[in-house]
């Protein structure tokens, strides 16, 4: 049998999501990315590939509008962490933004997606979506690339992006045994927090994902969504192509984009309301609201950025599961 390597299914994926993609996306503005990140204006803190991060946020922003975090002006409260959602609105409405190197895992923090379900879950009328972006560029610290450097790649280096609601990646964490028994391969490992930390995956625990789930979502969303035990007809999918964004003037190439949409956001939360709650207490989370003394900041403030078929997942050894070893492995935070 022939196994295409992970660039040439990434490939595959990227012609067969743009022949399919037949409207246009209409955006929310184009992106003014300051190489200094920080308040403070240093160029130390953070390193690229949180840089990265940050690039990706403004990105989704500028795909779907909503108002970014401002270096964490807003925050969601849980005990004495902190929850803080990339993208809101004054509505309520949540955006996580998750970036990877289409040849590299994408990563999950339990403690951020299990906020995230608590959050829906209390707050049943009001969107909880993640997006996921998936670029070719390589080894950015290992070439240590400046920032100047990166966001001359940014702009021609992005493959596609995946707007999903909540109830995707929590399967990950809600049925694990159904997705480890169909032997799709979809979890590489999950890093306890001691282990996560070492590696840099910050202090929490830290779940790897199979690069060829993103590319096999963007293709196949409804065999990937069964795969998951969730019903394909509890969701729409809408394809376009997001072709008029600029980054700092300058036009970004184009790229697909597949949006998924649950149907009936409060029917599924009340359907999965048990599994969710057990999957909340096993992770030991605090209940998760919005402060009733607290708005949701403007847009721009003075402090922040505002300048600124078969086998769908075979077997690989294509990838390297060791951040050391593969420095760009994506580093969430």
């Amino acid at each position: 049998m022939f196994y295409m390597t992970l660039k040439e299914e990434s490939d595959t994926a990227i012609a067969y999501a743009i022949n399919r993609s037949k409207r246009k996306y209409k955006t929310h503005g184009h992106l003014e990315i300051p190489i200094y990140l920080g308040l403070d204006g240093e160029m130390s803190e953070p390193g690229i590939v949180p840089y990265s991060g940050f690039c990706f946020e403004l990105l989704t922003q500028a795909i779907f509008g909503n108002n970014h975090h401002n270096g964490g002006l807003f925050e969601l409260e849980q005990g004495g962490a902190i929850f803080q959602p990339d993208l809101f609105n004054a509505s309520g409405d949540l955006v996580e933004t998750k970036s990877c190197n289409r040849l590299m895992q994408l990563k999950l923090i339990r403690k951020q997606t299990v906020a995230y379900t608590n959050y829906a879950l209390r707050n049943p009328k009001k969107k909880v979506d993640f997006s996921f972006h998936s670029h070719a560029i390589d080894r950015m610290r290992a070439r240590k690339l400046t920032r100047g450097e990166y966001l001359q790649k940014f702009g021609e280096s992005i493959c596609f992006s995946i707007k999903a609601p909540v109830a995707v990646p929590v399967q990950f964490y809600l049925n694990d045994s159904c997705i480890t028994e169909k032997g799709l391969n979809l979890k590489r490992n999950e890093y306890e927090e001691k282990e996560s930390g070492t590696r840099g995956y910050a202090t929490s625990k830290t779940l790897s994902i199979d690069p060829r789930f993103l590319n096999n979502l963007l293709q196949y969303p409804e065999e990937v969504l069964l795969a998951l035990s969730l019903n394909p007809d509890d969701f729409s999918f809408e394809r376009y192509i997001v072709n008029d964004i600029k980054l700092n003037k300058k036009k970004i190439e184009p790229f697909p984009l597949l949006e998924i949409r649950l149907k009936d956001q409060e029917g599924w939360l009340l359907k999965s309301k048990k599994s969710l709650e057990n999957l909340i207490a096993l992770s030991d989370e605090p209940k998760v609201e919005i402060p009733k003394n607290k708005k949701f900041p403007n847009k721009k403030t003075e402090k922040g950025y505002s300048d600124q078929t078969e086998d769908l997942w075979s077997d690989t050894d294509d990838f390297l599961e060791d951040p050391e070893e593969n420095p760009d492995d994506d580093v969430p935070f």
